[in-house]
């Protein structure tokens, strides 16, 4: 249950991301400076209401840049740090923001379709370890329908009682050992892959800084 919340937290965390860069995109479009098109742009959505807050505050010393990459070590927000580099070739090489902000943009929307259709790969092998889970069940209330009466026997005798232990252990076990290879298969594939467009265009952005 707990994993399943961190994985629909961190998956409100990227939409909010994505939305924040749209948002971002068409205030500096509109001709505002990075600092007043974020903080314009950070309010769309109420999850990074925290950064929106942070940012508002007023300080000449302010390095959006570093605050970018210190948000961006919560899970979800990942998409933050290419932001926040490029943001930084902004500043010190001049480089034009708003083409950065697009091609982030379009790097978060297709790993987020990418997440989406791993997700729903995934979502099909755990309903059918979910349906295995209840084989068992299913079993006990077979024999009970052809007048075996399997419960009785696993409840009064011991040696029913040992299988009843054993297979309750087995079934935990197995459930849980299935439930951890789906996550690992869902983090190593999120994982390797989960920042490969942003930080290409974050090094995209630096070079052409460098050039100039």
């Amino acid at each position: 249950m707990a994993g399943v919340q961190m994985r629909t937290a961190e998956a409100a965390q990227r939409s909010a991301v994505v939305e924040l860069c749209a948002a971002l995109r068409g205030e500096l479009q509109a001709g505002r400076q990075p600092a007043a098109a974020f903080i314009e742009a950070v309010w769309c959505r109420p999850e990074l209401r925290d950064l929106a807050y942070a940012f508002s505050i007023p300080d000449p010393e302010r390095d959006e840049p570093a605050m970018l990459a210190a948000a961006a070590r919560r899970p979800g927000r990942e998409g933050l740090a290419a932001l926040g580099a490029c943001w930084r070739a902004a500043e010190r090489h001049g480089v034009p923001l708003t083409g950065a902000v697009c091609g982030i943009e379009d790097g978060l929307r297709a790993e987020q379709q990418r997440r989406q259709n791993l997700a729903a790969e995934l979502s099909g092998v755990r309903t059918t370890v979910a349906l295995l889970g209840v084989l068992p069940a299913f079993g006990l209330a077979l024999g009970s329908a052809l007048g075996t009466n399997p419960i009785h026997v696993l409840l009064t005798r011991p040696a029913g009682q040992a299988c009843l232990l054993a297979g309750c252990l087995l079934e935990l076990i197995g459930l849980r050992w299935t439930d951890r290879l789906v996550d690992s298969v869902d983090h190593r594939r999120n994982g390797s892959r989960a920042d490969d467009p942003l930080r290409r265009w974050a090094r995209r952005a630096l070079l052409v800084g460098r050039r100039k």
